[in-house]
């Protein structure tokens, strides 16, 4: 008997099937042509990497600013900054140091503005520490106050900004007149810095507006002994000489704070002032000669040498520096009077 043959089932035939090629031609055809994108997807992949390539340009452009920034080129490092907002108006960093750098050119208007720009898009403790400060040298109090508040509801209390936050309202509150105040927050920073001789300088202040000359002058001589170079130290020293009728000391000691900073405004005016009472014209004309060497667009020093000038007797001298505070500000009253003066001496 024969082997019994396997059972047959009935398949019915497949359609033809157009001829492919051999799988691993398929692979190696397929890995060579690159994977096979619609027209959307091909557009999506070349945005994504021409913003791959932007985003690397501004990165390496923004380095070449920070680089600049440290060494001081602060207007070069804002060519650099401009060139990155032009491309991604919404650069933050960009945002940010272009504030820096407005600040340390002097122009704290512009400073303002990119700092309200830089809160709004990065709200918090860092961008509202900038945007106080710059209030804060601007001497706009309020709004100053108000930013350094919100900084507050959001500072971690280890932040290295807090100490600076309450010298600063401290000063604020000094300006004011509200000496209890600001002795208030003074004592604040000083439990998170009691080696800081900035501070000692305003504790220092705080004590000659209450009329303690004495502890004025200590606190201004342990802030020198902390740093001998901290020329509002001497400047406040020179003042407690002054009310303590020490008057050479006192000059002495401002020529010290102009010697170690030529440009502390308080110092010159301070000179001036003492140049007027003292009629002692020498020193506030050398040192405002000084300044304006480096400062020329600055028409109230100007006006004030001119002042001191012809106040003693130089009045060629005088008649060129009032024409210099004019053309920086043709419209200033006090000027175009002593020009009249300074004429009316010279026929």
């Amino acid at each position: 008997m024969s082997e019994l043959e396997p059972t047959r089932t009935f398949v019915e035939p497949l359609p033809l099937q157009p001829q492919t090629k051999p799988v691993a031609e398929r692979v190696v055809s397929d890995t060579l042509a690159g994977p096979v994108y619609r027209e959307d997807q091909r557009a999506k992949a070349l945005q994504d990497f021409d913003r791959d390539s932007d985003s690397q340009e501004l990165k390496s452009v923004m380095s070449q600013a920070l680089l600049l920034i440290d060494n001081g080129d602060y207007r070069l490092a804002q060519v650099l900054l401009r060139r990155i907002l032009e491309r991604d108006p919404l650069y933050t960093d960009a945002i940010r140091w272009q504030a820096y750098c407005f600040r340390h050119t002097g122009d704290i208007e512009n400073a303002i503005r990119c700092g309200l720009a830089y809160s709004k898009i990065v709200p918090g403790e860092e961008s509202f520490c900038q945007l106080a400060e710059f209030y804060y040298t601007a001497g706009n109090e309020t709004e100053a106050i108000k930013y350094y508040e919100k900084a507050l509801s959001v500072i971690d209390y280890e932040s290295p900004n807090l100490f600076e936050i309450c010298k600063n309202l401290g000063n604020i509150c000094i300006r004011a007149g509200n000496v209890d105040a600001a002795e208030e927050n003074y004592n604040r920073a000083y439990t998170l810095s009691p080696h800081s001789d900035v501070l000692l300088v305003n504790f220092g202040t705080l004590e000659i507006q209450r009329k303690n000359y004495d502890l004025a002058a200590s606190r201004f001589r342990e802030a020198l002994n902390l740093n001998q170079h901290n020329d509002k130290a001497w400047v406040g020293l020179a003042l407690v000489n002054r009310q303590k009728s020490d008057v050479e000391l006192g000059w002495g000691n401002l020529e010290r704070a102009l010697d170690l900073n030529p440009h502390n405004l308080t110092a010159l005016s301070v000179s001036i002032q003492w140049g007027i009472e003292d009629w002692r014209f020498d020193v506030p004309i050398r040192r405002l000669k000084e300044f304006l060497a480096r400062n020329g667009e600055d028409s109230n020093m100007s006006y004030s040498l001119a002042a001191l000038l012809f106040r003693s007797g130089r009045v060629q001298e005088a008649q060129l520096e009032i024409e210099r505070t004019l053309n920086l500000d043709p419209n200033r009253a006090d000027a175009q009077e002593l020009r009249a003066k300074i004429r009316d001496r010279s026929q």
